[in-house]
């Protein structure tokens, strides 16, 4: 009875387990039924052994024709292969995997699923099967797609813009940047985006500034203006200068979240239009030097006026005018633009040499312009101390007749400051220079002769009249000697008249001078003038002889010839 007891309890218990599993089965199906998402169970090889209703309401199958068939037929092909390469990830440790694939729906359209997978493992760590729920996302996926090909269209647009298009956020970070905007600037999308824009874009010099500004435009400080200008940096370190417009950009609550910034790049432009401007100064410039050269023929004037045109056109701190006298140079004009201490005596008073002065003496050696890039580093720069604020140098050689005769230079505070294109403009200046020096010794020349013919004349006048006075010689003689020496304006004169016979001089008339000092610097004495190689060609007998004693006061000495027919009659000095 005990045996048959246990039996029936045995039995009691193993039908009450199997009613408790079937009620679980049953609310586990009921669960599953109910659910809206696709749920499938099925082997590594794709095989079916468990689809719900949603799955066979989806693909429009009982699920007898479903179970036990392979799956792989309604995905498109292409996808097959990110499913196998799923499976292969699933480990015991990591059994969930997500994916996203596209299906081919019952009427042959193209759908998609998202579906979330568990592996099931044996005791071994081999996968026996899978169980997936999944759920239909195509109308998501097109709204996406649309998405995506608005986003692309306007990438599109922005791309073939011809200027910069860039979105700053609020932080200041990159959140768009097209195409013309990544070409000017040699970075890739993915180097710019989420990066701040003005760190990494901007010259350390505008940073400042310009970030400064664009903080005041979102807060709503200042009004946007129709365009600002700043520089921005490439990869490769070229400053390229930029016309922007900026739009600032709200969320649908109306908060600031950035601004849209169009950029074009006038970097060409405003060189352009900096070379015409800077040319146009210095024609003015030099047209200005000209009109006073023109109706002036003082060369300290041009000089003044050369070096206020100068800064004009040739940026600098300090210019000078120099001239040449006996191999030395020396200052004749100049300017300062900054505050430092000049004496302007002690300037005018310099005295450079040019065989110890390296920047002259090579522009005298070539005949071109100098610059020395940073003084400090020029060995042979001639050290003044009050000039010693002086980094970099540019002269330019004035030259006449092929001659250099003086220099203008400028200088300035700042190393490696001067350019060829300097150099150009600074010998313009120095050729406008040497046509005013060229005009006023032409002048001088123009003067010197019209006064030695106004003497010339003055004294051929007065001989004439003093002549027509009278009829004797001593008289006569005295006369013409008097007004000879006060004519020219010289210190004294004689004249000596040769003996009947050629052989000896006589003192005849003496005016200014006595008889003994004329002696110590002629040399004459009674009988003892050479007079043999003189021939009637002859015009000056003596000048400036080397043996005129100090104490005479006399330092010069010209002595011509008296002829009549031919002969000889006597000297005048």
């Amino acid at each position: 009875m005990q045996i048959v007891s246990l039996r029936v309890s045995h039995e009691l218990s193993r039908r009450h387990t199997e009613q408790h599993l079937l009620e679980s089965e049953t609310r586990y199906r009921a669960i599953v039924e109910d659910q809206t998402e696709l749920v499938v169970r099925w082997k590594p090889d794709g095989t079916r052994t468990f689809v719900n209703d949603a799955y066979c309401r989806f693909f429009e199958q009982t699920r007898e024709a479903l179970i036990g068939v392979d799956f792989y037929s309604l995905v498109v092909e292409e996808d097959r292969q990110q499913i196998r390469e799923k499976l292969a990830r699933l480990t015991p440790a990591a059994p969930l995997e997500i994916d996203i694939h596209r299906v081919i729906k019952p009427d042959g359209s193209i759908g998609w699923q998202e579906w979330v997978d568990r592996g099931l493992f044996d005791e071994s760590g081999h996968l026996t099967e899978l169980q997936s729920v999944g759920r239909d996302i195509t109308e998501r996926s097109l709204m996406s797609e649309q998405v995506r090909l608005e986003r692309d269209r306007a990438q599109q647009y922005l791309d073939i813009a011809g200027v910069i298009l860039v979105v700053v956020n609020e932080r200041a970070e990159t959140t768009l940047i097209n195409h013309k905007g990544r070409e000017l600037l040699g970075y890739s999308e993915e180097e710019l985006i989420g990066r701040q824009w003005f760190e990494m874009c901007l010259p350390e010099r505008e940073f400042e500034r310009v970030y400064r500004s664009f903080k005041q435009i979102l807060a709503g400080r200042v009004a946007v203006r129709d365009h600002y200008e700043s520089h921005i940096v490439t990869k490769a370190g070229e400053e390229r200068l930029i016309s922007w417009r900026i739009q600032v950009l709200h969320d649908a609550a109306g908060h600031v979240v950035g601004a849209l910034s169009s950029g074009e790049d006038i970097t060409e432009r405003r060189l352009a239009e900096d070379a015409l401007r800077e040319q146009t100064e210095l024609a003015e410039a030099l047209s200005d030097i000209a009109a006073l050269i023109n109706s002036s023929l003082d060369p300290r004037r041009v000089f003044d006026r050369i070096l206020m045109n100068l800064i004009r056109v040739v940026p600098h701190d300090f210019a000078d005018i120099m001239m040449i006298d006996a191999g030395v140079a020396r200052v004749v004009s100049f300017h300062c633009w900054i505050d430092v201490e000049l004496d302007e005596v002690l300037m005018r008073s310099v005295r450079l040499p040019l065989d110890e002065t390296a920047n002259l003496r090579r522009m005298v050696e070539t005949g071109q312009p100098l610059i020395v890039p940073d003084t400090q580093e020029f060995a042979e720069w001639v050290d003044i101390s009050e000039t010693r604020w002086i980094r970099s140098y540019m002269g330019a050689p004035i030259r006449v007749g092929g001659e250099t005769i003086g220099f203008i230079n400028v200088n300035s505070t700042k190393p490696c400051f001067f350019t060829e294109q300097h150099v150009s403009r600074l010998q313009a200046f120095a050729d406008q220079a040497a046509i005013a020096i060229n005009n006023a010794h032409s002048y001088d020349d123009l003067e010197r002769r019209v006064i030695e013919r106004t003497i010339d004349l003055s004294v051929r006048n007065a001989v004439a009249e003093t002549l027509s006075n009278t009829l004797e010689i001593e008289p006569m003689l005295n006369g013409v000697l008097r007004t000879t020496v006060e004519r020219i304006g010289v210190h004294g004169g004689a004249i000596h008249l040769l003996s009947d016979d050629g052989t000896t001089l006589s003192l005849a008339a003496c005016y200014g001078i006595s008889p003994e000092t004329l002696e110590q610097v002629t040399g004459f004495t009674p009988g003892g003038a050479d007079l043999g190689a003189i021939s009637p060609a002859s015009r000056a007998l003596n000048t400036r002889p080397p043996n005129i004693p100090n104490e005479t006061g006399i330092y010069a000495v010209l002595s011509v010839p008296i002829w009549r027919q031919g002969q000889i009659q006597g000297i005048i000095t």
